[in-house]
């Protein structure tokens, strides 16, 4: 509608138009980034006309921040960094222009720089726990064969849910190195149809024969809530994202085992940075030797 788009956006046009033009992510996924959205926009008391703008950015920040230190303040600044990480996403930038005309204030929100918020580390799991969980496996595989299907393709294939529900039989293949044997690989696209990673690039996994063995199409939201839920009540992980879990254990084995680089490629960090926040104090120095002479 020509007079719609000749209009700022608004709040009502904004919720009504995201669903349609995010329709690539799932709509719990979509909820939760409007919800942030309407958390700080009701926290603040603001209701501003721009949506969303560097002034009421400025007043969030300062109300969760206040009184905060040390590792509190640490913990606010991730969550502020998460929260604003979400807002963004409803604007990002291949359905930005579908929107029409932004709000001058939303624009200039959506140039600044992010939050900085300092690193968290990975720590691994007391391998008494990492025993239990492949040992246990075999149970969920009797019970919840899908279930199973998204554990083996996290914990050994480092996918995130959302390529766990997208994975498709014929995004694995052969690859011939000149330097190595042939092996399969998974071959995750960047973006196909409703399909799209989070760094919209595709990625190349070398595969081993449990994730061959066990992955299949057709995982459901429902299958990754049984995995989680599984996970906790069974196995005595704490985390109610246990399928996330699995993804991070495998990259703390790649990250140990293969270095930074390795881990960033495989994991599809976009940034290298996120990469060694996560696993850099895992990883030893081995002993270097030179040429000396």
């Amino acid at each position: 509608n020509k007079s719609k788009r000749s209009q700022r956006l608004d709040m009502e046009q904004l919720e009504a138009s995201y669903k349609v033009f995010a329709a690539d992510i799932d709509a719990s996924t979509r909820r939760v980034n409007m919800n942030s959205l309407k958390a700080v926009r009701k926290e603040t008391g603001i209701d501003d006309p721009s949506i969303m703008s560097p002034e009421t950015w400025v007043k969030y920040k300062a109300i969760k921040l206040e009184g905060k230190k040390g590792a509190a303040k640490a913990s606010a600044l991730r969550s502020l960094r998460s929260c604003e990480t979400k807002i963004r996403s409803l604007f990002r930038k291949d359905i930005r222009p579908l929107y029409g005309n932004l709000p001058e204030k939303l624009v200039t929100f959506l140039s600044q720089p992010k939050t900085k918020a300092p690193p968290v580390s990975y720590t691994l799991p007391p391998k008494a726990l990492i025993d239990r969980t492949w040992e246990l496996s075999k149970e969920l595989a009797a019970l919840a064969p899908k279930a199973h299907a998204a554990f083996t393709m996290a914990i050994t294939g480092g996918l995130r849910v959302k390529e766990i529900l997208g994975y498709k039989q014929d995004w694995v293949s052969g690859c011939d190195y000149k330097l190595i044997p042939a092996e399969p690989v998974l071959t995750i696209p960047g973006s196909e149809n409703l399909f799209q990673t989070k760094s919209r690039k595709s990625r190349t996994i070398p595969l081993g024969e449990a994730f061959l063995a066990t992955a299949c199409e057709g995982i459901t939201e429902s299958d990754i809530s049984t995995l989680n839920t599984w996970m906790k009540s069974r196995v005595g992980w704490t985390t109610q994202k246990g399928a996330h879990e699995l993804r991070k254990l495998y990259g703390a084995q790649v990250a140990t085992g293969y270095g930074l680089y390795v881990a960033q490629r495989l994991l599809g960090h976009s940034d290298p940075s996120v990469t060694a926040a996560y696993y850099a104090d895992l990883c030893e120095v081995p002993r270097v030797v030179v040429r000396e002479g």
